[in-house]
Protein backbone atom coordinates (compact mmCIF):
# COMPACT_ATOMS: atom_id res chain seq x y z
CA UNK A 1 0.00 0.00 0.00
CA UNK A 2 1.15 3.46 -0.90
CA UNK A 3 1.89 5.79 2.27
CA UNK A 4 2.39 9.23 2.17
CA UNK A 5 5.13 10.13 4.78
CA UNK A 6 6.76 13.13 5.74
CA UNK A 7 10.64 13.75 4.77
CA UNK A 8 12.89 12.62 8.11
CA UNK A 9 15.81 11.60 9.28
CA UNK A 10 15.34 7.83 9.36
CA UNK A 11 14.52 8.09 5.58
CA UNK A 12 17.34 10.64 4.73
CA UNK A 13 18.84 6.89 2.83
CA UNK A 14 16.04 6.36 0.83
CA UNK A 15 15.56 10.32 -0.15
CA UNK A 16 19.69 10.50 -1.48
CA UNK A 17 19.12 7.39 -3.64
CA UNK A 18 16.17 8.54 -4.47
CA UNK A 19 17.28 12.49 -5.49
CA UNK A 20 20.42 10.47 -7.29
CA UNK A 21 18.26 8.83 -9.49
CA UNK A 22 16.96 11.70 -11.07
CA UNK A 23 20.54 13.32 -11.61
CA UNK A 24 21.74 9.75 -12.93
CA UNK A 25 18.94 10.23 -15.38
CA UNK A 26 20.02 13.30 -16.81
CA UNK A 27 17.56 15.52 -14.54
CA UNK A 28 18.53 18.34 -12.97
CA UNK A 29 15.54 19.78 -11.31
CA UNK A 30 13.64 17.70 -9.05
CA UNK A 31 9.96 19.65 -9.42
CA UNK A 32 7.87 19.75 -6.56
CA UNK A 33 10.47 19.29 -4.04
CA UNK A 34 11.65 22.81 -2.41
CA UNK A 35 14.68 22.57 -3.33
CA UNK A 36 16.03 19.19 -2.85
CA UNK A 37 17.85 19.01 -6.01
CA UNK A 38 19.95 21.99 -4.87
CA UNK A 39 20.25 21.01 -1.70
CA UNK A 40 23.62 19.24 0.01
CA UNK A 41 22.18 18.85 3.63
CA UNK A 42 19.51 16.49 3.82
CA UNK A 43 18.53 17.38 7.59
CA UNK A 44 18.72 21.04 6.56
CA UNK A 45 15.99 20.65 3.94
CA UNK A 46 14.40 18.73 6.56
CA UNK A 47 14.43 21.87 8.56
CA UNK A 48 13.37 24.11 5.89
CA UNK A 49 10.52 21.94 4.79
CA UNK A 50 9.17 21.66 8.08
CA UNK A 51 9.34 25.34 8.92
CA UNK A 52 7.76 26.44 5.58
CA UNK A 53 4.43 24.72 6.59
CA UNK A 54 3.84 27.43 9.28
CA UNK A 55 2.96 31.34 8.41
CA UNK A 56 5.30 32.68 11.30
CA UNK A 57 8.45 30.31 9.78
CA UNK A 58 7.55 30.07 6.17
CA UNK A 59 10.58 31.21 3.73
CA UNK A 60 10.29 34.73 2.46
CA UNK A 61 8.60 35.10 -0.98
CA UNK A 62 6.95 31.65 -0.53
CA UNK A 63 3.48 30.35 0.35
CA UNK A 64 2.96 27.43 3.05
CA UNK A 65 3.66 24.74 2.26
CA UNK A 66 3.91 20.69 2.73
CA UNK A 67 6.25 17.70 1.48
CA UNK A 68 5.26 14.10 1.79
CA UNK A 69 7.17 11.02 0.49
CA UNK A 70 5.42 8.01 -1.52
CA UNK A 71 6.42 5.09 0.05
CA UNK A 72 5.25 2.00 -1.18
CA UNK A 73 5.73 -0.36 1.67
Amino acid sequence: MIQLVRPSEERKEQAIKFRQEFFEHGESVINGSELFDKTEDYIEWCRSIDANTKEETVNPNWVITDTFFAIDD
